[in-house]
């Protein structure tokens, strides 16, 4: 008898993206609409946001079983821009699962990201699957519920125009990066190729100009049967909540929920200062999961912050080496007072071995003592120590908007 033949992992081209997409919408929907399918299919016409290279797809029996789709942006973390490979549409054929065919494709993938020039890879995964792979916890999701009564705006609302479409125009975009800069997790803009995945009947889309006439700021509302959902917010917090409640007077909405908002936003800060209900939405192993691909990049691109934060801190004056890893790669920080320089990693006594969870103190995931307590997590020397200073919480966190 015949020995059945291997699963063939390949980059998907364009001959493969019909069967892709049928595969996604089988997977993903029950009853796809003629638009969600031209949707699926349309992705592949993005290259600056699906990079068909570095995706992968699984052929058995003339077929394409399993299927991986890689999306490529910049992911802020202090004044750094991670190269992010961001993992989305993880999909087997019903017909074939309970094989191991999509630990193969996965583990193919995940090799070919370093090489293909990122520095990290994020996921909105299932439980207990990615962690083999070395995904851990990215951030927390956080949402802020606020009565329509309570926002209590301390401004009029501005005067609005319709920003409303498919598409982000750049002058939207540029309103939103402006807003969005130094929040830790956030996606530079354009993401899904600029698309805009909140447009439909349901959606408000309000945007407003300043005194020179240029744009400062955007609102997407989503009117649900009892509240008003803030999808997206880049503006002034005063400007923002004078709007939300405006539209929840006009709706007759008794509710606001603010869902994915960064914690260290100035919106979540003017909410909070008010009353609220605030949930952390805590998950061991699925939702939001994050790994380093390569660990020098990403360290090099903290260098500067990482400077920084020391030189303000009462250890400004501590030279050495400091070494980081993560399991595949080993990381010399050479400091000297107030200058981190990555190095060769040599022979020092203070080092973090951190295995999986080295995106945590990257992405400022979590208290670093946090991490520090996690199994097979070591550190020696001041090694604890200047974690706390180099890599503190920064609370990160992806919108709505550019989730995949």
């Amino acid at each position: 008898m015949a020995a059945p033949a291997p699963l063939q992992i390949v980059a998907p081209d364009r001959r493969h993206v019909a069967e892709v997409a049928e595969l996604i919408t089988t997977v993903f929907h029950e009853q796809p609409s003629p638009e969600t399918v031209a949707r699926i299919r349309g992705m592949a016409d993005l290259p600056n946001w699906v990079q068909l290279p570095d995706c992968r797809i699984g052929l058995l029996d003339g077929r394409v079983v399993t299927s991986i789709t890689v999306f490529r942006y910049l992911t802020r973390i202090g004044s750094a821009r991670l190269v992010t490979a961001g993992i989305g549409a993880v999909a087997t054929h019903p017909q074939y699962r309970k094989r191991g065919l999509m630990r193969d494709t996965f583990a193919d993938m995940v090799a070919s990201l370093h090489p293909a020039g990122y520095d990290c890879s994020v996921l909105f995964g299932i439980p207990d699957f990615y962690w083999q792979f070395g995904y851990v916890r990215a951030w927390s999701d956080d949402t802020v519920t606020v009565r329509a009564t309570n926002l209590r705006p301390a401004c009029p609302p501005p005067t609005t125009e319709d920003c409303a479409g498919p598409e982000f125009s750049e002058e939207v975009i540029a309103c939103m990066n402006r807003w969005q800069d130094g929040l830790a997790g956030t996606a530079v803009r354009p993401t899904h190729g600029g698309r805009n995945k909140h447009h439909g009947d349901h959606i408000l889309a309000l945007a407003w100009r300043d005194a020179n006439g240029a744009l400062d700021g955007t609102l997407y509302l989503k009117i649900e049967e009892t509240r008003v959902v803030v999808e997206d917010a880049c503006g002034d917090p005063e400007a923002i909540v004078a709007l939300v409640a405006r539209v929840c007077a006009e709706r007759e909405k008794p509710e606001a929920v603010f869902p994915l908002l960064p914690y260290r936003s100035p919106l979540s800060r003017r909410l909070r200062l008010g009353e609220c209900q605030m949930t952390r939405h805590c998950r061991r192993n699925g939702g939001a999961l994050a790994r380093t691909v390569n660990l020098g990049a990403c360290l090099a691109k903290l260098a500067p912050d990482c400077a920084a934060r020391l030189a303000r801190s009462r250890r400004h004056d501590w030279h050495g080496t400091l070494l980081v890893s993560d399991g595949r790669e080993e990381v010399g920080l050479r400091i000297d007072h107030d200058v981190v320089q990555i190095v060769l990693p040599g022979t020092t006594p203070h080092r973090l071995h951190l295995g999986d969870h080295a995106v945590s103190l990257v992405f400022g995931t979590e208290d670093p003592a946090d991490t520090l307590s996690r199994p097979g997590v070591t550190a020696t020397g001041d090694a604890a120590e200047l974690a706390a200073i180099l890599f503190p919480e920064l609370d990160p966190q992806l919108p709505s908007v550019d989730r995949y």
